[in-house]
């Protein structure tokens, strides 16, 4: 007697095939068909997988406001130390300056670079919307557009 919910589950959370999983549990490709069909796996893998990158997106954004909240963090100590060295009575250290300053600037740049989860994510989302419009293309009718009237009127 095959296990179906390890089946089920092997197809839902992987991207293995109806065959593979014939030939791993030793049933008919067919049967396991029938069965994903009547189940519709096919929709719970894509909810899955769905689920999935979004749990990924949410926590690579998390991660990304942490970081971007320590650079925050560290931007606001180097201008405080560039405050209490401008406003101090003393001659100021000018190479220190610079170097702070060069640290802000620093920091600045890192803050405009997206990193390469970023893009990744981008294209995933576009890659995924443009599944989700082709999906509701293919269901739609064609459209058809009637012209009424004299058609020599509009070949001017």
């Amino acid at each position: 007697m095959a296990d179906w919910q390890a089946i089920k589950t092997e197809y839902i959370t992987t991207d293995t095939s109806y065959r593979k999983l014939a030939q791993k549990y030793g049933i008919s490709h067919v049967q396991i068909g029938n069965v994903g069909k009547e189940e519709k796996w096919v929709e719970l893998r894509r909810q899955h997988l769905d689920s999935t990158f979004a749990k990924t997106v949410e926590k690579i954004s998390q991660q990304e406001a942490n970081r971007a909240a320590r650079i925050h963090r560290v931007a606001d100590k180097l201008l405080n130390k560039i405050e209490s060295m401008v406003d101090a009575d003393e001659p100021l250290d000018t190479k220190g300056l610079r170097a702070l300053t060069a640290a802000v600037k620093d920091l600045k740049e890192i803050q405009s670079i997206k990193s390469a989860l970023d893009e990744q994510e981008q294209r995933a989302r576009i890659a995924n919307l443009q599944k989700m419009a082709d999906k509701e293309s293919d269901n739609k009718e064609p459209i058809q557009v009637i012209i009424g009237g004299d058609l020599m009127e509009y070949s001017k």
